[in-house]
C-alpha cells in the first residue's frame, strides 16, 4: 500500500482494494463455517447483517484520493483485526498478533515517509 501510494498509483490502490475484500470475505465467511451454496452473484446472506455492515462501511471512500484509499485498506484490516483472533480461537490456532501489530506499524511509518516527500 505505502508504494502504491506514494506513487500516486490510485488505481493500483482501487483495484487491491477489491482483491482486500474478496480475501478478507473469504476469511469471513470460511472462519465461522458459512459455505456458499449459490452462485457468485449472492453475498448478502452468508455474510450477515453485522457482518456485511462492518465491510460496507470500510468501503466508503469519499472520492478516488489517497486518503480515502489508505482508509478503506486501513478499515478493511480493522475487520480482520476484530475477528481474526475470534476465528483462531475457534480453530484452536494462535492468531499472529506480533507479525499483525509489525506489518501495521510499517505501513504507518511508510505511509507517514510518504506524506514527508509531497
Amino acid at each position: 500500500l505505502p508504494t502504491v501510494i506514494g506513487r500516486d498509483e490510485l488505481l493500483v490502490s482501487f483495484m487491491g482494494l477489491y482483491v482486500e475484500l474478496g480475501i478478507v470475505t473469504d476469511i469471513l465467511m470460511a472462519g465461522y463455517g458459512v459455505q456458499r451454496a449459490r452462485g457468485v452473484k449472492v453475498l448478502n446472506p452468508y455474510l450477515g447483517d453485522e457482518r456485511r455492515a462492518e465491510l460496507e462501511a470500510a468501503l466508503q471512500l469519499n472520492g478516488l484520493n489517497a486518503a480515502s484509499l489508505v482508509m478503506a485498506h486501513m478499515a478493511l484490516a480493522g475487520v480482520v483485526r476484530e475477528h481474526g483472533p475470534l476465528i483462531a480461537e475457534r480453530y484452536g490456532f494462535a492468531y499472529p498478533a506480533a507479525l499483525e501489530e509489525a506489518v501495521l506499524r510499517y505501513v504507518a511509518r511508510e505511509l507517514h515517509e510518504t506524506e514527508k516527500q509531497e
